[in-house]
C-alpha cells in the first residue's frame, strides 16, 4: 500500500529541502513524493529536476494552494494522499501510525497529526525551541500518547491524510479559494457530509514552521485574503464553517445530509416564534447559531441577551466578547471593538488573544507606543491553567514578541527590538521573519553587542 505524498511549494528552497530530508530519513513505510511547483524563481526548479525520486508538476506562476493539489492528485497512484506543506519537518513513525489509525476503522477517511503551530484541537504544547530538540521531543511524547487518537471535525490541511476513496467520492479541494485558506475546511465539511470520520493521531507529530506559504503576502493583504475566502466559504455553504466544524457533535454530524446543516438554527428560530424563554445557555448557542449563519446583527443582539444575564460560564462570557469584538473589527469599528474586548477584561484576567487585537489595530493606526504597551502586557501574562476556550498559542507565545520586535524599531529602540526578536525565536526558530529580522538588526547594532544580548535573553529564558 503507496502513499502519495502532495508537497506544495513557491520559492522558499531550503524550507522545501528541510522538508523533503525529513521525509526520506523518517519514512520506511512506501511512498511516492509529488511536488508541484507554482512559479519558484529561487533555483527549486533546478533542484526538482535534479531529484530523481520525485515526480513534479511545474507551474509559470502561483495557481494557489487547492489547484496546486488537484495538480498532484491527477499524477498520484498511491492508495492514500498526504497533503503536505513544504515548511513542515516530519518525524519517527510520522506516518505509519497514521496509516494505522486510518485503517483501524472502516469509517476513519481523514487523520492528521498534531503539532507545534496548527489552529484547533491539533496545537499541542511543545517544550523544544531548536530543531536539533525536535527529534527527542517527538520520540518522546508519541510514546506517551502511543495509539492514542481524538475524533474531530475539523482537520487543518497544513498535514492531512486521506484514503483514495473519499477523494473519489467527494472530489479534491475547491479551486474557487485561490492561494488558499478555508479550502480545507470546505473539504472537511464535504467528508463529514459523507460520512466520513475524521481524527488526530495523537502519537503522529509533525513540525510546522507555520505561514511562509503566505510570507510573501504583506499582512494587509492576507487579512483581506482571509476574509475574501471567509465570505466565499459562507456563500456556498450559508454559515461560518470553520466555527461550525470546531464546535460540532458526534450525534449532530451522525445526521448531517443537506439541509440539517441549517438544523440547529430552525429549532431556535420556531423556538423563538412560538414565544419560548430562552435560557442563558440558550441565548449564548442562539447566538452561535446566527454568527455561524452569517447573520451577524442578530447575533450581537443574543450574545448582548446572554451576557445582560449574568450566568454563563466565563469562558462562555469571554468568547461571546471576542466573538462580537470579531464582527466589528471585520466591519473598521475599532470604537465597538474595543469595547467588547474591555468588556471581557471585566469576568477574568485579560486574554492574550484579545490584547493582541488592541495591540494590532493601534499597529495598523501607527501609534507604536499604544501598541508596545499591549504587546508587552501580553508577554507578561500567564494563561489560565483550567482554560477551556479557544486558545491562539501564537499569541500566548511568539507573536508579541515578534510585533514587540517590529514596533521597537519603528520608535528607534533597536536593541529591544532585537531581544524580543529573540524572544520570538525562541517559540518558532525557524520563521523566516524572526530570521529576517535577527539578519536586519544585526546589521545595525553589530555583533559584539548582539552576542551580548543573546546572551541576556538566553539568562532569563532559563530563569523561566
Amino acid at each position: 500500500m503507496t502513499t502519495s505524498i502532495i508537497i506544495l511549494n513557491v520559492n522558499q528552497l531550503a524550507v522545501t529541502q528541510q522538508c523533503i530530508e525529513s521525509i526520506r530519513q523518517n519514512t520506511p513505510e512506501p511512498y511516492e513524493l509529488i511536488v508541484v511547483d507554482n512559479g519558484s524563481t529561487d533555483g527549486t526548479v533546478e533542484y526538482l529536476k535534479g531529484q530523481v525520486d520525485i515526480k513534479a508538476v511545474f507551474n509559470s506562476s502561483n495557481f494557489g494552494f487547492g489547484k496546486g493539489c488537484n495538480q498532484g492528485l491527477e499524477v498520484a497512484s498511491g492508495d492514500n494522499i498526504l497533503f503536505l506543506n513544504n515548511d513542515t519537518v516530519v518525524t519517527v513513525n510520522w506516518l505509519g501510525n497514521m496509516l494505522r489509525l486510518l485503517y483501524s476503522q472502516q469509517q476513519i477517511g481523514l487523520v492528521g497529526p498534531v503539532s507545534n503551530c496548527v489552529s484547533g484541537h491539533q496545537q499541542i504544547n511543545v517544550t523544544y525551541a531548536e530543531l536539533s530538540c525536535l527529534a527527542d521531543f517527538a520520540r518522546e511524547y508519541c510514546a506517551k500518547n502511543a495509539g492514542g487518537y481524538r475524533r474531530v471535525f475539523r482537520l487543518v490541511g497544513f498535514c492531512l491524510l486521506v484514503k483514495k476513496e473519499v477523494i473519489d467520492q467527494i472530489g479534491g479541494f475547491d479551486e474557487m479559494f485561490g492561494l488558499g485558506n478555508f479550502e480545507d475546511d470546505d473539504f472537511c465539511l464535504r467528508a463529514v457530509q459523507a460520512g466520513f470520520h475524521l481524527m488526530i493521531a495523537l502519537d503522529s507529530f509533525v513540525h510546522h514552521i507555520g505561514q511562509v506559504t503566505f510570507n510573501s503576502v504583506r499582512e494587509a493583504g492576507f487579512n483581506r485574503l482571509m476574509e475574501e475566502n471567509r465570505e466565499k466559504a459562507i456563500a456556498k455553504w450559508g454559515f461560518n464553517i470553520a466555527n461550525y466544524l470546531h464546535n460540532l457533535q458526534p450525534e449532530t454530524a451522525a445526521k448531517l445530509r443537506g439541509d440539517d446543516l441549517h438544523h440547529n438554527l430552525h429549532i431556535y428560530e420556531a423556538r423563538l416564534e412560538a414565544g419560548d424563554e430562552f435560557a442563558p445557555l440558550d441565548l449564548y448557542d442562539f447566538a452561535n447559531e446566527l454568527l455561524n449563519h452569517r447573520q451577524d446583527e442578530q447575533a450581537v443582539e443574543y450574545y448582548e441577551k446572554f451576557l445582560a444575564t449574568g450566568q454563563g460560564s466565563i469562558e462562555d462570557k469571554i468568547t461571546a466578547c471576542g466573538n462580537v469584538a470579531d464582527l466589528f473589527l471585520w466591519r473598521g469599528d475599532q470604537e465597538n471593538m474595543k469595547k467588547y474586548i474591555f468588556r471581557s477584561f471585566e469576568y477574568d484576567t485579560p486574554r492574550a488573544e484579545f490584547c493582541c487585537r488592541l495591540g494590532f489595530a493601534a499597529l495598523k493606526a501607527g501609534n507604536y507606543k499604544e501598541a508596545i504597551v499591549w504587546y508587552k502586557i501580553v508577554a507578561h501574562l500567564e494563561m489560565p491553567a483550567d482554560n477551556c476556550g479557544p486558545i491562539n498559542q501564537a499569541c500566548w507565545t511568539w507573536l508579541p514578541h515578534l510585533q514587540l520586535a517590529l514596533c521597537y524599531d519603528r520608535v528607534g529602540k533597536q536593541e529591544l527590538g532585537y531581544r524580543h526578536n529573540e524572544f520570538a525565536r525562541h517559540f518558532v526558530p525557524q520563521d523566516t521573519r524572526v530570521l529576517h529580522n535577527r539578519t536586519y538588526f544585526e546589521d545595525i547594532l553589530g555583533p559584539t553587542r548582539t552576542a551580548e544580548i543573546d546572551l541576556q535573553v538566553q539568562a532569563e529564558l532559563c530563569q523561566q
